[in-house]
């Protein structure tokens, strides 16, 4: 699955802003660039859940360089 097939329009900013990041900082995580810290992983999952319905652990959003989650795109990074 494809970023075009996780993410509806307009989801990804939703996410951005109920997370409390920046849009291109949203993207960076879900391209699998920028790490995730224990905190944003909750507020993350909590985002997912509370405004989109989606069921993304925080264990997903923690480990999203080398998790297997169609949230994220890519292939997931061996570490």
């Amino acid at each position: 699955m494809n970023k075009f097939n996780y993410w509806k329009h307009g989801e990804r900013s939703v996410m951005a802003h109920a997370a409390g990041v920046s849009l291109q900082t949203f993207s960076s995580i879900i391209n699998r660039k920028l790490g995730v810290s224990l905190k944003r992983a909750k507020k993350l999952e909590d985002a997912a859940m509370k405004h989109l319905g989606k069921d993304i652990s925080f264990i997903q959003w923690l480990t999203n360089r080398t998790s297997t989650h169609p949230a994220f795109n890519g292939k997931p990074r061996k570490e």
